[in-house]
């Protein structure tokens, strides 16, 4: 029986190959292209880009108020995007009210308020229409431009907190 066995490993070859099969096996990443918007958070079941705050004035004022947006975390919004694309786009709606006005809850009076894309606030949003944003050309995070301004008040107003909600939408 002993013999039986070494000679079956002999012809099987245990312990030693006897074939060798090579092949191929794909490798690949689709990368798509997009952007990534850093900076906000999520308020229920929409994003949340951050505040634009004109701060604390009396019930009347000399000077343009100018608020610049801050993300949810503090910082700023930023966009970052695939290398293949040169801009995005934004929008900014007219606020709850269509005409971007700031009211009090308390007394129902209003502040009209306009929205830039620049710091000077020279380049207003308009209301319907979008606006390209150049993309940093080395590939960093590009910063979302909205910057906000109140003409000066002479007429005083009732007290209070005034707000209003703007939809900002991004386009890739």
């Amino acid at each position: 029986m002993l013999a039986s066995m070494a000679s079956m490993s002999m012809l099987f070859g245990l312990g030693q190959a006897q074939a060798a099969v090579t092949g191929k096996v794909d490798v690949s990443l689709n990368v798509a292209q997009g952007c990534e918007v850093t900076g906000g958070g999520v308020d229920g079941n929409l994003n949340d880009f951050g505040i634009l705050d004109f701060g604390d004035v009396s019930t009347t004022w000399t000077n343009v108020l100018s608020a610049e947006l801050a993300g949810v975390s503090g910082g700023t919004l930023q966009v970052e995007c695939s290398k293949d694309l040169e801009a995005f786009q934004v929008s900014v709606d007219g606020g709850l009210r269509g005409d971007r006005s700031l009211v009090s809850a308390d007394s129902g009076d209003t502040v009209s308020y306009e929205v830039f894309s620049d710091a000077a606030r020279t380049v207003p949003y308009i209301i319907g229409s979008s606006q390209p944003i150049a993309l940093d050309t080395s590939g960093a995070p590009t910063e979302v431009p909205l910057y906000g301004a109140i003409a000066a008040n002479g007429s005083a107003i009732a007290s209070g907190l005034y707000t209003d909600t703007l939809l900002v939408k991004l386009e890739f």
